[in-house]
């Protein structure tokens, strides 16, 4: 008696992994558009307001964080169906942290290593952004699920 075949294995990613995948491009889409404004911020503060770089990263990363919250929850996430103030509320403990965050790597960057203030900030915000920002938003702020529903 012969053993049936065996069902052929599909190829590529789970479900799961090719979602979190999808996810994490749709954060770094929305990232980006808020670290250009972020940026444009504290690119004004530096050379029009002469605001020192790692207080003008501090005020970039706030004005970012609020139009990164609004992309998270309508388009990086979907979580739109659940309640903002809530959201808000975490999402204002990470950002933040997410503002001490970059306000400390652009002191580490420009004052301690004497790198270019916007060069330090663009590396500390991608720094930033993978490490803290994602996985926070994904399992606290937004409360997102492996495989969308």
């Amino acid at each position: 008696m012969a053993l049936p075949a065996a069902a052929p294995r599909p190829s590529g990613p789970p479900r799961a992994a090719r979602a979190h995948l999808h996810r994490l491009g749709r954060h770094q889409l929305a990232s980006v558009v808020a670290t250009a404004i972020d940026l444009g911020a504290m690119t004004a503060a530096v050379e029009v307001g002469h605001v020192p770089p790692a207080v003008a990263a501090f005020f970039g990363a706030t004005i970012g964080g609020v139009l990164n919250f609004q992309l998270g929850r309508h388009f990086t996430f979907l979580a739109d169906h659940d309640r903002a103030a809530p959201q808000a509320a975490r999402y204002a403990v990470v950002s933040g942290a997410s503002a001490l965050w970059n306000a400390l790597g652009e002191l580490v960057a420009h004052d301690g290593l004497g790198a270019d203030y916007l060069v330090g900030r663009i590396v500390v915000a991608l720094i930033v952004s993978v490490i803290w920002n994602y996985p926070m938003q994904h399992r606290f702020v937004f409360r997102t699920s492996e495989v969308p529903t």
